[in-house]
């Protein structure tokens, strides 16, 4: 865990951890936080890596870096339909994740070159609180 500035209150961040990478598929695992309110009140955040986080491995000779964002619904509140993704399931206090990285493409910008990504939010088959997780994560490298 480290602490970071968010709105001038300090805030832990979980690391990523257990971080492997096996033929082409990215395994990470986060600690689960408490449900929090997002900033638009519609759902309640469980993990977050408040930004891009370096990981401890090279993809095609190059290290890399990902943000994961995670979250369940407020109230009965759904923000998308589609379910089923296998790729995040829960154990004990963790989010575990598997991804398939990908050929480096360049970003929108062109700094950076994206390994793997989920392409926006995704609903998974792990539940916080008896509610589908969603999930976004982004790995690049420069």
């Amino acid at each position: 865990m480290k602490t970071i500035i968010v709105k001038k209150n300090p805030v832990l961040v979980p690391d990523f951890e257990n971080v492997k990478l096996t033929k082409d598929v990215l395994h990470l695992e986060i600690e689960l936080q408490k449900p929090e309110l997002s900033a638009s009140g519609k759902t309640l955040v469980v993990a977050s890596s408040h930004g891009y986080e370096k990981i401890n491995l090279q993809y095609k000779g190059k290290p890399f870096a990902g943000m994961l964002n995670a979250y369940i619904g407020v109230n009965g509140h759904t923000p998308y339909e589609k379910t089923g993704e296998t790729c995040a399931k829960i154990e004990g206090k963790k989010l575990i994740i598997e991804l398939k990285m990908q050929k480096p493409v360049p970003s929108s910008t062109g700094k950076t070159n994206l390994v793997c990504n989920t392409g926006g939010f995704i609903t998974t088959d792990a539940k916080v609180e008896g509610k589908n997780v969603r999930i976004s994560f982004i790995a690049c490298q420069k």
